[in-house]
């Protein structure tokens, strides 16, 4: 895999783009409100070197993982060439219809369409897409350790916790 798009950027999708980019994708990040991927490179710009100094990049540094982020304009420019898909969107079943059909109708044929549903069956968002037979995921992130967290450990002077957790891909 090489580029994925992030669609929905709040915090969950900030987490993916994180995971994705440091494990050396190429991300797109996307929303609805046009403002929002610039927002998310702001908040991801300052919590890249909290996660650097307690080696959270998996050997990259905070300038190789925000290269391979970048805003795209438009669903489909985030879509283009994407091999994976992560959807970020609200809990609402009307919200992941509406975003699961310009999905599968914008996304390659080949490309993995993934979820961050927590409540919402996937079967409830894509019984009616022409695309149902494409590969389907339902995943949750695990968030990077936080800057609050890390600069809350700092001030203890005692080291982040660690998940262990690292993207799959």
């Amino acid at each position: 895999m090489s580029k994925v798009a992030i669609v929905g950027t709040g915090f969950i999708g900030r987490a993916w783009a994180i995971s994705f980019a440091r494990a050396g994708h190429d991300v797109a990040l996307w929303d609805a409100a046009a403002a929002a991927p610039a927002d998310a490179l702001a908040y991801i710009d300052t919590i890249l070197p909290d996660l650097a100094e307690y080696d959270l990049l998996g050997g990259a540094t905070p300038g190789q993982v925000r290269a391979r982020m970048r805003i795209a304009t438009t669903l489909e420019q985030a879509l283009g060439g994407a091999d994976h898909v992560q959807e970020n969107t609200p809990e609402d079943v009307e919200v992941k219809r509406r975003i699961f059909a310009r999905l599968d109708a914008a996304a390659m044929p080949q490309a993995i369409l993934a979820s961050s549903t927590s409540a919402i069956l996937p079967s409830q968002f894509t019984e009616t897409l022409a695309g149902r037979a494409r590969s389907w995921w339902s995943i949750r992130s695990i968030r990077p350790t936080s800057s609050r967290r890390l600069k809350w450990c700092r001030r203890r002077g005692r080291p982040p916790k660690r998940s262990g957790a690292l993207p799959i891909f």
